[in-house]
């Protein structure tokens, strides 16, 4: 729910009650506009200034330190730099006389962006917050690439080039006096253990209830996003096999308002299981809202900082989460999970599970290079590595890239309205999965043999209950709106003209056939064999991207690219206003 922007400064004189106020009106400029959002909280003291917007119950303060999300134990000294790191859904700022650090939890659950110069460190869950604060937007054209072939910034990078993500399990520490920053990161490495499969599946489930008694969960103002699938009714199942009392427990379920009717759907399963446990279980419809689709488009981006190009489930205009807001639910149990996935082939089809694709995959983007883009590769540090299975591999990119960046940026979708905890991406969790040899974490096999051990025996769903995200930026309104900003000069000083023009020339509406397709897909499910479908996924390999996908990608760079514009003439207007005074 909560967002922030922590400062310290190296000059005490700049710590003072002119840029306190900075910060106030900064953190008031990120709240969502379709809440009313609690007051923002600011603290001064010393060299540090900090900022909460939106701030919830489960935010913890001592000091200049502050906790974001939850931890899942007791840390007797969490505010002290060097401290003890509790495991958990946080992130952690604390500052003592000679030090500040930033800390992530073990996926990077909720990002943390740092910026470093001469004068300041500014560290927040927000790139438009830093950017407000120093008054400056440096584009980073490295992410243009990235986003044409993933949809994503790409890993370990922002908009702006002098921001930066901090990585999973990892420590940023400023030394106050000679003004440097040491960054530390736990390696996230794959090492099974020599032991039988039952010794796995028995670490594993003490793991999962371990980190479940643990978890100083308050239901009274959570709720469950329950689905039709393994993730959110394992989490139900492992609340209710480690002896918590979840009869205040809330859970609710998105989707199509037809959906819920439909036999073997997500919205139809989730009722039944809801049921089973006697939950209160309410159903949000996630339809088309009446507002004007810039509208929607802009919150999409405001909201998530253009990080995620998954909009397909955010078109009621974020109307979900503003009721989930208003009827006092300030946490979500979220199934992120670091498990495993299919089967895969080679290692292009690794990336491409991955979301990892580059535009030399993608046959309409093989040129890129030749458009005047920045060359793009793959970081040294997320290579396959000689000693590495492609399978191993596979759920180190998941683990190393996926979690922090595509998941991340889900959560950071959310995160204006509500906390989001993600009990599957404990350290003791997920540290347990990295000692399995891959055939127990291939589809989730451990982890799926211990649900259905304890879940009851309703069928899981064969199809989804949420709209489908690529015809959104199919339709004649949004063809409309996405190509009036693909012709602005703003777009064309930041896109390459050639690109550009063959978007525009070949973008136009299409038709809906989302029922068609999930009728086939569900059709798929049912009667192809399980083995047949992953050899299927296996080998799957890249297409074109569609137009359509890539029009929807070019808008959000150049929304950014004014968005975070105007975000930094904010500090160059209150400067101006300060002096005026």
């Amino acid at each position: 729910m909560s967002k922030i922007l922590y400062v310290q400064f190296r000059n005490s004189a700049d710590c003072n009650p002119s840029n306190k106020n900075r910060v106030r009106a900064i953190m008031e400029g990120i709240n969502a506009d379709n809440i009313v959002a609690r007051p923002v909280k600011v603290f001064m003291d010393g060299n540090t200034i900090y900022g909460i917007s939106n701030i919830s119950s489960f935010t913890k303060e001592r000091g200049n330190s502050v906790l974001l999300g939850l931890a899942f134990e007791e840390a007797q000294d969490w505010w002290e730099p060097g401290g003890y790191i509790p495991d958990g859904s946080f992130s952690l700022f604390r500052t003592n006389e000679s030090h500040t650090e930033i800390v992530t939890d073990a996926a990077a659950s909720r990002t943390i962006w740092y910026y470093l110069d001469q004068n300041l460190f500014a560290a927040s869950s927000s790139q438009r917050a830093i950017i407000s604060l120093i008054g400056d937007f440096k584009f980073n054209r490295n992410v243009i690439p990235w986003m044409l072939s993933t949809g994503s910034l790409g890993p370990s990078l922002s908009w702006d080039n002098r921001i930066n993500p901090l990585p999973p399990d990892s420590v940023a520490s400023l030394d106050h006096q000679t003004w440097i920053l040491k960054l530390k990161s736990n390696e996230i490495t794959f090492q099974p253990e020599n032991i039988p499969d039952r010794e796995h599946e028995a670490k594993l489930f003490d793991a999962l209830r371990d980190t479940f008694k643990s978890i100083p969960f308050d239901f009274d103002k959570i709720a469950l996003p329950l689905s039709g699938g393994y993730d959110s009714r394992g989490i139900l199942c492992l609340l209710k096999n480690s002896g918590l009392n979840i009869k205040n427990l809330k859970a609710v379920t998105w989707g199509l308002a037809s959906a819920v009717n439909k036999p073997g759907n997500d919205a139809f399963v989730a009722k039944k299981v809801a049921e089973h446990f006697n939950l209160k279980h309410k159903y949000f419809a996630t339809d088309l809202s009446e507002e004007p689709l810039e509208k929607i488009f802009e919150r999409f981006l405001l909201c998530g900082e253009g990080r995620v190009d998954h909009i397909g489930g955010y078109m009621d205009g974020f109307k979900l989460w503003a009721d989930l807001f208003n009827d006092n639910i300030q946490g979500i149990i979220r199934g992120d999970e670091g498990f495993g996935i299919m089967n895969v082939s080679s290692v292009t089809n690794v990336r491409l599970r991955m979301g990892m694709s580059l535009c030399s995959d993608v046959p309409n983007l093989a040129n890129y290079e030749e458009l005047g883009l920045p060359k793009q590769e793959m970081p040294a540090y997320l290579e396959k590595r000689d000693d590495e299975s492609l399978e191993t591999w596979r759920d180190r990119l998941y683990h190393e890239q996926r979690l922090p960046v595509i998941l991340a940026a889900l959560t950071d979708l959310k995160l204006p309205f509500t906390e989001v905890i993600n009990p599957l991406l404990s350290r003791r969790i997920l540290s347990q999965i990295r000692k399995m040899p891959d055939r127990l974490r291939r589809d989730k096999n451990v982890y799926r043999k211990i649900i259905e051990s304890i879940s009851p025996a309703i069928s899981y769903a064969t199809s989804n209950a949420p709209a489908r995200g690529d015809f959104v930026v199919k339709s004649e309104s949004s063809v409309k709106v996405i190509k009036a900003e693909l012709e602005t000069e703003r777009c064309r000083a930041i896109v390459p003209v050639k690109l550009l023009n063959y978007i525009l020339d070949n973008y136009r509406p299409t038709k809906d056939k989302t029922n068609s397709k999930a009728n086939l897909k569900s059709f798929i499910k049912l009667y192809v064999p399980a083995k047949l479908l992953e050899t299927m996924a296996g080998k799957a390999v890249h297409k074109e991207i569609g137009v359509n996908v890539l029009a929807f990608r070019v808008y959000m760079i150049s929304r950014m690219n004014h968005i975070l514009e105007q975000d930094a003439a904010i500090c160059r207007k209150y400067e101006q206003m300060e002096i005026e005074k």
